[in-house]
């Protein structure tokens, strides 16, 4: 029993650091603002402040016709508080991203990827351009080409335009959300002095978002190890909808943070990290059985 109640305890420090906020939005406002450049590769895609609470990206802003094509929003990283930087290897500590995010089709259907005429959504963690359907970096996503669609952790080359671009760095074998246009909660962590990723997903159900920064242990989906683009100049965090023709669909963005703070709470031999992302990955897993 002592070790279950330590266990979790440990996941919880080794993922979360003495940090300072770096970049924030709450979206509680009429516009969106100067802070960041819309850009619209095709059709009738749009940004918007929805009902002064959340950014709304969506492939019917007007009453022109509709296309495939994707809607970029960017914020460069001149907008983030020193010391962070765009090269994220050169970040002394862990860099981590939390958001909220809802993938909103009607009529309700799985998100099926970033070709064109399909449906997805991403949160770009950090990207070398501000128009996401080119360049390269690291990205949550939702809508992939096939079955089960779970919120991936990639990173990207080429744009978020192709499935073939994106490759997975963690990914759940099932599901994470038990409605494909419920409420979500994300975090990412990377710490430049291992290496190590981790994705955070949460369902916060049909209704409405929770905190993000309330996301604990339980909500681990994985780690991992991925240099391909850390020692790269990125330049710009922000969002896209891949999106075709259908009337009125809309992905859904609020509660964007960035913070940089130290590495690990608990210090870890080289060796510690895989074996307590193992360890934490089997209490997420007691936890969410338990829940059931």
């Amino acid at each position: 029993m002592k070790y279950y109640i330590l266990l979790p305890l440990l996941c919880s420090f080794a993922s979360v650091s003495h940090a300072s906020v770096v970049f924030s939005d709450d979206f509680n406002r009429t516009l969106l603002g100067p802070t960041y450049l819309t850009t619209v590769s095709a059709g009738d895609g749009g940004s918007l402040i929805k009902g002064s609470s959340f950014l709304e990206l969506t492939n019917d802003s007007t009453g022109a016709a509709n296309a495939n094509g994707r809607v970029s929003v960017a914020t460069p990283f001149s907008n983030f508080d020193a010391p962070f930087t765009g090269i994220l290897s050169a970040n002394a500590g862990t860099v981590t991203w939390e958001t909220n995010f809802r993938y909103n089709r009607t009529p309700l259907a799985e998100p099926s990827g970033f070709g064109g005429g399909k449906y997805a959504a991403a949160v770009v963690l950090a990207g070398s351009q501000f128009d996401f359907t080119g360049g390269k970096g690291y990205a949550v996503v939702y809508g992939s080409a096939g079955a089960p669609d779970p919120i991936r952790l990639v990173s990207y080359s080429g744009g978020l335009v192709a499935d073939a671009n994106l490759t997975d760095l963690i990914a759940s074998p099932s599901n994470n959300l038990s409605g494909y246009s419920n409420y979500a909660s994300l975090r990412v962590t990377y710490t430049a002095s291992t290496g190590r990723w981790e994705l955070f997903v949460r369902d916060d159900g049909a209704t409405a978002w929770a905190d993000p920064a309330t996301l604990d242990a339980a909500s681990l989906v994985g780690v991992s190890s991925n240099s391909a683009y850390t020692s790269d100049s990125l330049t710009h965090a922000g969002f896209l909808w891949n999106s075709a023709t259908a009337a009125g669909q809309t992905a859904q963005f609020d509660n964007f943070r960035v913070s940089l703070g130290s590495a690990s709470a608990v210090p870890e031999p080289a060796w510690g990290a895989s074996l307590l992302g193992a360890l934490c990955l089997a209490v997420s897993a007691r936890r969410r059985r338990l829940r059931r």
